[in-house]
């Protein structure tokens, strides 16, 4: 009877895994209090250049993602920009507990992945906009469609400049 519960709450376990990579990311945002989308009608980046450790051929296309979804909401990229862009991304080992009362039956790793995004006035320097997506993912291999979802997630939430009349 143990063996069988042990059994069923490590596929259980593998299920849940296996469920997680096929979810979408979680997001989290914050803008600035006072901060006026519509006088921001240009953007650039601070840098295209992927953080050491990060595979770059993910970076850039993230760039890429993000390039089209500002182009989408009615931003422009110029080189004398309103909004001054960063991008970070990496990773977050994290470890699960599968319990059976108060014992302990499995222990996994596993790795969570995050792609920030940070906005700031150009004029002001100030940090305008802030968001985060963050997905668990195999770390040995990169998911270009896992990138797309991360980035369509994170960008559905940035603001957009209100038209002018």
């Amino acid at each position: 009877m143990h063996r069988s519960l042990l059994i069923s709450c490590v596929a259980l376990g593998m299920a849940a895994a296996v469920g997680a990579y096929a979810s979408k990311p979680t997001v989290s945002t914050q803008t600035a209090a006072g901060a006026d989308f519509s006088a921001y009608k240009t953007f650039n980046w601070v840098s295209t250049s992927a953080p050491s450790g990060v595979n770059p051929v993910a970076f850039q296309q993230a760039i890429s993602d993000i390039n089209a979804a500002m182009a989408q909401k009615g931003y422009v990229q110029a080189d004398q920009a309103d909004l001054s862009l960063v991008l970070s991304a990496g990773k977050e080992n994290r470890a699960a507990f599968s319990t059976i009362g108060y014992e302990v039956v499995d222990v996994s790793d596993y790795a969570v992945g995050k792609l920030t995004l940070d906005a700031f006035d150009s004029k002001t320097r100030r940090a305008i906009w802030h968001g985060q997506a963050s997905k668990r993912i195999d770390p040995d291999k990169v998911n270009p469609s896992a990138v797309d979802a991360a980035v369509t997630s994170l960008m559905a939430k940035f603001p957009t400049p209100v038209a002018t009349q």
